[in-house]
């Protein structure tokens, strides 16, 4: 089972759930490239397009064809990249986001609520783990990722706020998720989804 973590986190945030499934499958939680902790991404191979071509060397290094594959969000989009390119077995995305219109409000709205805690990551950065421990930073970051911030252990926000901060494609890829524009193509998955 491939496991694919949200735009700006790292495999991280899959750590708890590796034990779980590794009892029952063999599982691959990597780090995206792009992201902290993961293979360079080439500006012009920035999107979802260009993070699959990584994947799935990914994939071929580890002599997988295909997997079962669950993505949140920014994952949950190159899952279905990856199943359109005969990767997958079956698919269970996360709110994989999309599905609105090109050019809409909800698209411009998502990519501004990044931009404008682009300059959290910034501080966090720079502040390192003196921002990365301390609730002022985690609670607007932790929030676009959890309801209930009660449920995030102290050291996992720690290490989503180092992951955040420390993401190289965090501004540039904006751009090119407007170029690409929303998922699109949904009615066309031959492969099981839930």
């Amino acid at each position: 089972m491939l496991l694919l973590h949200g735009f700006t986190l790292s495999h991280h945030v899959w750590h708890r759930v590796v034990d779980d499934l590794s009892s029952d499958f063999d599982v691959l939680a990597l780090t995206m490239p792009g992201h902290w902790g993961g293979p360079r991404l080439r500006i012009r191979d920035l999107g979802v397009r260009g993070i699959a071509d990584g994947i799935e060397r990914e994939l071929d290094s580890a002599g997988w064809d295909t997997c079962h594959i669950s993505g949140n969000s920014l994952g949950g989009q190159v899952g279905f990249e990856l199943e359109r390119r005969g990767r997958a077995r079956s698919l269970a995305p996360i709110n994989p986001s999309g599905g609105w219109k090109r050019f809409s409000y909800t698209e411009f709205r998502l990519g501004l609520g990044f931009a404008l805690q682009y300059p959290l990551a910034v501080a966090a950065r720079l502040l390192g783990d003196r921002a990365a421990t301390r609730e002022r930073f985690q609670r607007p970051v932790i929030r676009n990722c959890s309801r209930d911030m009660s449920a995030v252990s102290p050291g996992d926000a720690a290490d989503v706020i180092r992951a955040v901060s420390h993401c190289p494609v965090y501004m540039p890829i904006q751009l090119a998720f407007l170029r690409d524009g929303p998922l699109t193509g949904l009615e066309n998955v031959a492969v099981p989804t839930s």
